[in-house]
């Protein structure tokens, strides 16, 4: 293929492939694919609704690429380790899982995997071995989250979206989790008074989860969902 075809295609011819072209034509497929998950639950509602798949495929680089690229240490090992922890959910914070919710937390796994080792490529040394190796599994990622979707018929936004809305919730149900980790971990003279003191922390670690929580509503938010927790433990 010569280098006019491959630019009419939107890809590099394979002579002239490096690392970095190599792991960034990954992330355009990862944004892709967020382009028709449609996780409108990720969307920040104080901006004009997504009109279509290109609009909202650029909430891949805010929630994901973004947060994961400004992270000092981001690792595709870390990363793909979650992906094992999803596979072997048997419950939710004690509750049956909704069908669906599995599925949904390992593909977004798998896309957190691809990114980080993308962007792993693009940070190493440059046309280094290791930046290759990066290169290598962040493609390798992206075909298993290919074929991952394909196998379980969540390959369009129709699909993915009628499975209770699991896949688009799941980021925030992550982060509630770590909150509900984190007020557990210590004693609080009440729910209310720990929510001021974990809003900043969740705020800070929503992108990790692919999660959003506003500064205005964040320490509303979690008293909310300690309390709904604390409930349940009484019942």
């Amino acid at each position: 293929m010569d280098e006019k075809v491959a630019e009419e295609l939107g890809r590099t011819s394979v002579t002239a492939r490096t690392p970095i072209t190599a792991a960034s034509e990954v992330v355009c497929w990862l944004a892709d694919i967020c382009g028709i998950w449609n996780l409108d639950s990720l969307h920040d509602r104080s901006d004009p609704e997504p009109e279509d798949n290109d609009t909202k495929s650029n909430m891949f680089f805010k929630v994901f690429f973004g947060p994961l690229w400004d992270e000092e240490n981001t690792s595709g090992d870390e990363q793909a380790k979650q992906i094992k922890e999803y596979e072997d959910m048997t419950d939710w914070q004690g509750e049956p899982l909704v069908p669906g919710f599995k599925e949904a937390c390992v593909q977004l796994a798998i896309l957190f995997t691809s990114c980080a080792y993308a962007i792993q490529a693009m940070k190493a040394t440059r046309d280094s071995q290791e930046a290759w190796s990066y290169a290598c599994e962040a493609n390798r990622w992206l075909g298993l989250l290919q074929g991952y979707m394909s196998g379980r018929g969540l390959n369009n936004g129709t699909v993915f979206s009628r499975k209770g809305g699991v896949a688009k919730n799941a980021p925030t149900a992550l982060l509630r989790e770590w909150v509900v980790d984190e007020y557990e971990n210590r004693s609080w003279p009440s729910a209310y008074k720990a929510s001021f003191e974990i809003a900043p922390k969740a705020i800070e670690k929503a992108p990790t989860f692919g999660a959003s929580l506003s500064q205005q509503r964040a320490q509303q938010t979690i008293y909310e969902w300690l309390r709904k927790h604390e409930n349940n433990k009484t019942d």
